[in-house]
């Protein structure tokens, strides 16, 4: 009985050791098997690492050349990696060096073909990566306001004209008064965005301004109810400013790259201005409300001057979002109006100062 206890204690005990054994060995073998743990681990970073190469292959931010053919060449994305046509691209090397610039101007599931706009020496060949800049918009329309136009003329600071001798029997009154009226401008305007940072814009609005000077002088007398006299002179200086700034070429700095671009120009405008200098004196003799033959009216003085054409001035300005559907333009405009002459007395008058715009645009 002892014997058979003694046997069934090391029965158990192999049944136990042999489990365990078999447990950390190879079957056939004296090696340990890989470790699940660890094996499961390196799968889901290895999957992590997949994953995060598919999603850098699916941005268009980064491509690279697989073909050229002159100035056409394609890249390895296209519709699925969300490619626009207009697109622009900067071409590099190896190195990160600029060669060169493209655009896109067709689109496949999974590449592009684009165009060369600008090149340094160095080729541009299959093999260099290109990073997205931003997208070109080649039409655009929107509104814009303009500043006044502040004409140079001192007519405030000229003096008053003496009144003239008082008529014979007549009581009298005078004043005189300066004045000048200025209104902006606004309007609406289109623009084309070509390549390689040239815009047109065609501007459709108006800016006018004017100035004016009276010296009047009235003198009356009432002989009865049925018959008056009146002496009346009146002294009369004016100018008229008329710009319509209707053409403006322009070109940017940054554009596209950045959310703002410095752009320099030339606008070409319509202008007209008029400068007159009258002096008219009228002498009324009324019987029973009827004009007598009496009466009489002088033009002592007729000086007008008159000038129109076309006027280019020069730009500055700042264009805000330059690669969005929308865009802010602030910019300046210089203009020098020619000279308009006043015969009696030698004096010049024009316009020469800037007028600034502000407009908003809708591009696609």
């Amino acid at each position: 009985m002892k014997r058979n206890i003694i046997h069934l204690t090391f029965f158990v005990f192999l049944a136990f050791f042999s489990k365990s054994y078999c447990q950390e060995l190879i079957p056939g073998t004296t090696q340990q098997p890989a470790i699940i743990e660890d094996s499961t681990k390196g799968s889901l970073e290895s999957k992590l690492e997949s994953m995060d190469r598919d999603k850098k292959n699916k941005s268009k931010k980064i491509c690279q050349i697989t073909t050229t053919y002159g100035k056409e060449v394609e890249i390895d994305k296209g519709w699925l990696h969300k490619v626009n046509k207009h697109d622009i691209y900067a071409v590099k090397d190896i190195s990160n060096e600029v060669k060169g610039k493209l655009e896109v101007e067709g689109v496949g599931y999974d590449k592009s073909i684009g165009k060369i706009f600008y090149q340094k020496k160095d080729e541009i060949k299959p093999g260099d990566f290109a990073t997205y800049l931003g997208r070109r918009k080649p039409f655009g329309y929107g509104l814009v306001l303009f500043t006044p136009i502040d004409i140079n003329i001192g007519f405030e600071n000229e003096p008053v004209d003496p009144i003239l001798e008082s008529q014979p029997g007549l009581s009298r009154f005078g004043a005189s008064n300066y004045g000048m009226s200025s209104s902006g401008g606004g309007g609406y305007f289109l623009t084309f965005a070509f390549k390689n940072k040239w815009d047109l814009q065609i501007l459709l609005g108006v800016i006018t301004s004017n100035k004016n000077k009276n010296a009047f002088h009235n003198e009356y007398v009432e002989i009865s109810n049925i018959e008056s006299k009146s002496y009346y002179y009146r002294k009369e200086k004016w100018y008229n400013a008329y710009y319509s700034p209707l053409v403006q070429l322009k070109k940017n700095v940054f554009y596209p790259y950045g959310w703002f671009s410095p752009y320099v120009g030339i606008n070409a405008g319509y202008y007209f201005c008029e400068f007159s200098n009258n002096y008219t004196e009228n002498y009324d003799h009324y019987v029973n409300n009827t004009l007598a033959s009496d009466s009489w009216k002088k033009s002592l003085q007729n000086n007008t001057d008159r000038v129109e054409g076309i006027l280019f001035a020069p730009v500055v300005g700042l264009e805000l979002f330059s690669s969005n559907a929308i865009h802010v333009l602030v910019d300046a405009k210089y203009v020098y109006s020619p000279e308009l002459s006043d015969k009696t007395n030698g004096d010049k008058y024009s316009f020469r100062n800037f007028i600034f715009s502000g407009g908003l645009t809708y591009n696609f």
